[in-house]
């Protein structure tokens, strides 16, 4: 069992991964163990986690009707959804916005062309 000064380096993993936990599957730990290893090079990899245990507590009942609804689900897990090609991403990994005039270019010019690779694109002038 290794201790002190030497568990220095793997301490910031094991810390982000109690915090991933804990905001995703919403688990308090009170304790885990983690296998990593070094190597040669001196870069440490994350191999997986051996056991855990989890504090006692229940959380807030939300009713199916709610989960049910897509929009209370996009509020839950703070996704967006892509105007382009429809599929939903998480705020966090979102690089690049398509803008309202990018939509309306290239509505008009598959229109001129007559496309139909994106025929959900519908684009409101008032």
């Amino acid at each position: 069992m290794v201790s002190g000064e030497a568990l220095k380096q793997y301490e910031f993993f094991a810390k982000e991964i109690v915090k991933y936990v804990k905001r995703w599957f919403k688990l308090l730990l009170k304790r885990i163990v983690i296998d990593f290893i070094r190597d040669e090079r001196g870069i440490i990899y994350f191999l997986g986690v051996k056991s855990f245990d989890t504090v006692d507590y229940t959380l807030p009942k939300m009713d199916l009707e709610y989960l049910q609804n897509e929009d209370n689900m996009k509020k839950l897990y703070k996704t967006i959804t892509c105007r382009l090609c429809l599929l939903s991403y998480h705020k966090d990994k979102i690089t690049k916005v398509v803008t309202f005039k990018l939509l309306v270019k290239l509505r008009d010019n598959l229109e001129r062309r007559d496309k139909k690779i994106f025929p959900h694109i519908t684009v409101n002038l008032l």
